[in-house]
């Protein structure tokens, strides 16, 4: 049994979060592992469900208020690591401030652990893309618009930001005894970006897990002549505002095809706007709700990201037997929907997207050969097989001779 902790730059319920319990739910219950979550800040109802779950949380916020790359977090994560005799440190999503001191100030029998659950160096297309939303905003436009115009300026003369998260990206390679990312193009992209080797052990490929076992009795159930989305509703990564504009050109030529918009975000009052505007017919805004309702009834799921990590959505999707088609963004979405598993359109051109899912709409037979490529796919992401695939990993970290290795 090991004493884990998992650390969150922010706690509230987002996808690396709900994955994370997925499988520490089953670390705990199969494995006999012991689990702590703690978070720069956590958003309100989640402390209490996840005590309630058996996990030990610390919400740093109660105690003070600091970014998860300031020092302060750093040291107080430190502290924290000696309180509660932690063997394994997972940090998740973000690196942390001050990496070395960090290592410096926790035993070396404490195996850290950096977790990255999206495509190395996302951050900076996060923050340019953050740049540029904000230039396009009416107030304090001439503001944010110097800013954009200054820090585009600056990455492509200087590499200011690429430099600094490069800095971040070596410090926490350095002090980690394990680098885990979402597929092997990541891998591969990290070994390029570090000048490390491909086979280094210390990186290692840990997917997402999805929950197939709710999901892929779906495939069987009658689909429907609906197209689906299915996430946040953000403007700087997810981009639904592509789909609405591709969905006024198909919708001409597929009228009884209808769109199902599941989720919820800060872009929704642009996005229903939008939807106006364009005189959209056949398309509905959920909200926040369940998926599974839709994934049984839906026949094509369409994502329009700029970038993503490893969308839980596409492996979902795949296990209801929904045919998904996306920009190809990033490496994980190209190898999830590689080999023929779906629709694939490179270059964020619209028209070429509009063209695709049209031809897929019409293609029912085309669409019955992506759908009998999911089950033997999908089989492998299932929750069970990624939660021994932590368990194997830790247990190697900790090394046969350790005190507590003995579940």
């Amino acid at each position: 049994m090991a004493n884990i902790a998992i650390v969150f730059p922010a706690y509230a319920g987002g996808g690396a979060e709900n994955v994370t319990i997925t499988v520490g739910d089953m670390l705990m219950s199969r494995y006999g592992h012991k689990i702590h979550i703690w978070a720069s800040r956590m958003a309100p109802g989640f402390e209490d469900s996840l005590s309630a779950k058996g996990y030990q949380v610390e919400n740093f916020a109660r105690s003070f208020k600091a970014r998860i790359h300031e020092p302060r977090t750093s040291r107080h994560i430190a502290d924290l690591v000696h309180s509660h005799d932690i063997d394994v440190l997972i940090i998740s999503v973000n690196a942390v401030g001050c990496a070395h001191e960090l290592r410096r100030s926790i035993s070396p029998r404490c195996k850290i652990v950096f977790h990255l659950h999206g495509t190395p160096m996302w951050e900076l297309q996060d923050a340019l893309t953050k740049r540029t939303v904000a230039a396009g905003k009416p107030l304090k436009k001439l503001a944010a618009n110097f800013k954009y115009a200054s820090s585009t300026i600056r990455e492509s003369l200087l590499h200011s930001y690429s430099k600094r998260f490069e800095r971040r990206y070596r410090d926490m390679f350095d002090i980690s005894d394990s680098y885990w990312l979402l597929c092997q193009g990541y891998a591969d992209r990290l070994a390029r970006l570090l000048g490390e080797e491909r086979d280094n052990p210390k990186i290692k490929v840990m997917p997402n897990p999805a929950d197939t076992g709710r999901f892929m009795p779906l495939a069987n159930c009658e689909k429907k002549k609906e197209v689906l989305f299915v996430g946040r509703l953000t403007y700087a990564d997810k981009r639904v505002d592509r789909l609405l504009r591709i969905w006024a050109e198909v919708s001409k030529h597929a009228p009884d095809w209808s769109l199902h918009i599941v989720g919820d975000g800060k872009d929704r009052p642009n996005l229903e706007k939008l939807a106006g505007e364009l005189a959209l017919k056949n398309i509905t805004f959920h909200g926040y709700r369940d998926p599974a309702p839709h994934y049984e009834s839906a026949s094509v799921l369409c994502m329009t990201s700029t970038f993503e990590g490893w969308p839980q959505v596409l492996v979902e999707a795949m296990s209801s037997g929904v045919v998904p088609i996306a920009f190809g963004c990033t490496d994980g979405v190209r190898e999830i929907l590689g080999d023929g598993r779906g629709v694939l359109v490179e270059g964020f051109d619209e028209n070429v997207y509009a063209a695709e899912l049209h031809r897929l709409l019409q293609d029912r037979q085309g669409r019955e050969q992506h759908r009998a490529l999911y089950p033997a796919y999908v089989s492998q992401f299932g929750c069970g097989t990624i939660a021994e695939l932590w368990h194997e990993s830790i247990s190697l970290l900790m090394g046969p001779h350790s005190a507590r290795n003995d579940c």
